[in-house]
């Protein structure tokens, strides 16, 4: 993966988290998430093709930077394997 990629899928990311603590999930637009983070639509569907995809990609990369600090080391299958719940629904996390 690019570095260009890897900063936008962490721009949005973040501002997705962001938004999330003065609005609701669902009422959250992608548009309010590119503008947070100062990106295009275009380059958020080049990366994410929803909001749930934006939240599997936080979990994934902060829980594994939570690992690492931790020096434990974490099976990458095994933690594909784990559900991911929000909002009433579950996605394997290995689908995305």
């Amino acid at each position: 993966m690019d570095l260009r990629s890897t900063l936008s899928k962490q721009y949005i990311s973040e501002a997705l988290i962001a938004l999330l603590q003065v609005k609701e999930y669902n009422k959250i637009s992608i548009q309010d998430i590119v503008d947070k983070a100062g990106l295009s639509r275009i380059t958020y569907y080049r990366n994410f093709n929803n909001k749930d995809e934006i939240i599997i990609y936080y979990l994934e990369e902060n829980t594994q930077d939570f690992f690492n600090r931790l020096n434990i080391n974490v099976n990458q299958k095994e933690w594909k394997k784990c559900y991911f719940k929000r909002n009433g629904f579950t996605r394997w996390s290995n689908n995305h």
